[in-house]
């Protein structure tokens, strides 16, 4: 079956920066959906499971951690090869990301050109980065 990863999931419970990457991710030309849980993340991908290219989330959820989203995620053959990138405010949560097999690992205030970085090799279509050749 051909693979057709063409969106990016961001799940945070912080309105202002959920709709932050949101914006940010939809501009490289991905389609992008968001969430709050982690639960709904799941929901998410195990609806669509070839649709996503990555799924970007802060490691402190209302309803799990990071840590145990990616026990779930990894549970589950057809969405445990997702990559999965944790954005967040919790220095502390770098160690644990790791040892999961977190690919990426952002402190907030996130830099945008890095976000942009990560989509452009994770996500078939999305477009170029502003960076100079």
């Amino acid at each position: 079956m051909p693979d057709h990863r063409h969106a990016a999931l961001v799940v945070d419970d912080h309105d202002d920066f959920r709709e932050v990457i949101e914006i940010l991710v939809s501009s490289t030309g991905l389609d992008v959906a968001t969430a709050h849980t982690g639960a709904e993340a799941l929901a998410h991908l195990r609806r669509e499971p070839h649709r996503w290219c990555l799924v970007l989330m802060d490691w402190w959820l209302p309803d799990m951690t990071g840590e145990e989203f990616r026990r779930q995620q990894r549970a589950e053959p057809r969405i445990a090869g997702i990559c999965v990138a944790v954005v967040t405010a919790d220095a502390r949560a770098r160690g644990p990301a790791r040892r999961l097999g977190i690919e990426h690992f952002l402190l907030k205030p996130v830099d945008t050109d890095v976000v942009l970085e990560i989509l452009s090799h994770h996500c078939a279509g999305s477009a170029p980065t502003a960076t100079g050749s």
